[in-house]
């Protein structure tokens, strides 16, 4: 790809670079200079910086283009949905010992059936102590921890040898399911020339 040069020369020092050769990053920032191999994670970074501002899915980053960002991390259920099993529960623990006062054995069987599968939808979505479980086989959850992971791992071999741009890259990128790169105060200013 052609460089993709984010502001003008370097006369204030403000100019930072992230090139890609082969499998080898080169970075630059205010008199530091290094080296690191291959991990998606600085792609993920300049990725970041190319759309400084904006918001990018962790789908996206991770290869799941922008079709992919429907996904969502949400409940398995929600709070109205669990009240009402056990609120059904409870309706069923008179219903069951009504029929067997009533010695229904066919009534009886049905309704413990229903509620063994309340509690087996109410075990499913709950955890320890009765906490909802979010849904971590989604696609965005696994992209988010996935890319959050990996920025970080890029950040921190970046502090081995350019400790200055590590920190402001720590500063300035946000990730979730939502990723950024923002940076601000005194940092705003600083521009970037890229080649991946």
């Amino acid at each position: 790809e052609s460089p993709v040069d984010l502001g003008a020369d370097d006369t204030d020092g403000a100019l930072a670079s992230l090139a890609k050769t082969g499998q080898v990053w080169n970075v630059s920032w205010r008199g530091e200079h290094g080296n690191l191999p291959h991990v998606k994670g600085l792609a993920d970074i300049a990725m970041l910086v190319q759309y400084r501002g904006q918001e990018l899915s962790a789908l996206q980053l991770a290869g799941g283009g922008l079709s992919a960002a429907a996904g969502t991390s949400g409940e398995l259920i929600d709070l109205k949905a669990l009240a009402a099993y056990r609120t059904r529960l409870d309706d069923l623990a008179a219903e069951i010992d009504q029929a067997e006062t009533d010695a229904d054995i066919g009534r009886v069987g049905s309704l413990q059936q229903e509620r063994e599968h309340l509690l087996a939808e109410i075990r499913r979505a709950t955890g320890l102590g009765g906490r909802l479980r979010t849904n971590a086989n989604d696609p965005a959850e696994r992209a988010r921890k996935a890319v959050s992971a990996r920025i970080r791992d890029a950040i921190r071999r970046l502090g081995s040898i350019t400790p200055l741009l590590a920190a402001h890259l720590d500063r300035s990128i946000q990730t979730g399911l939502q990723c950024s790169y923002k940076p601000a105060g005194d940092e705003a200013s600083i521009r970037w020339k890229l080649e991946s």
